[in-house]
């Protein structure tokens, strides 16, 4: 089953199995659509989601009221609400938008919240993907440092195996470049 697929992906963390024989029967789908659906962040207060196929925008709420696309949700990672998991208040908006069908694993918030209490090793998971996260918020600003031609190519080395399944608008929001240097830089990469 698909539980396997987080224990590789986890494998050097040094997670036992048994944390996936107890989270096991609590696992169901959650499908989403392409573009028309929105995962907002009410949904996340309520699960714990890994990414099995498909694709996310996340997309974060600025305070003069232009959304800015922050990153982007892939196959491996697991999404959940910070504040639904660990009572934290935020003061960030943040919604989810499907660029392609995505499928996730969901497990309900309160059971992710009882096992990480009974599971020892539950807190190796959550700094892992915290770790995951982080790193690529900083590749990102990094990134944003670069000139268009540059940026575009860390970009692609961030995302190897997504870029050239989104679409023009989403990199260019993402690396906050308009679509003639992008296309610029395409050329020249």
């Amino acid at each position: 089953m698909s539980y396997l697929k987080i224990q590789n992906l986890l494998a050097g963390t040094g997670v036992s199995a048994g944390f996936y024989h107890a989270v096991e029967p609590y696992l169901y789908r959650r499908r989403y659509g392409e573009q028309k659906d929105y995962a907002g962040a009410s949904v996340f207060r309520k699960q714990v989601s890994f990414v099995e196929s498909g694709l996310f925008a996340c997309w974060q709420e600025a305070g003069y009221g232009d959304d800015i696309l922050a990153d982007f949700v892939v196959p491996g990672d697991l999404v959940f609400s910070v504040s639904g998991l660990f009572g934290f208040k935020t003061r960030v908006y943040s919604f989810l938008k499907a660029i392609e069908p995505t499928e996730l694993i969901c497990l309900s918030m309160n059971d992710a919240k009882r096992i990480w209490q009974e599971q020892p090793e539950a807190e190796k998971v959550l700094r892992y993907f915290f770790h995951r996260k982080e790193e690529r918020r900083q590749a990102h600003n990094r990134m944003l440092l670069m000139r268009p031609p540059y940026r575009f190519e860390a970009f692609q080395a961030e995302f190897p195996d997504i870029w050239y399944r989104l679409p023009n608008r989403l990199i260019c929001a993402y690396l906050r470049m308009s679509e003639t240097s992008l296309l610029r830089s395409k050329r020249q990469a």
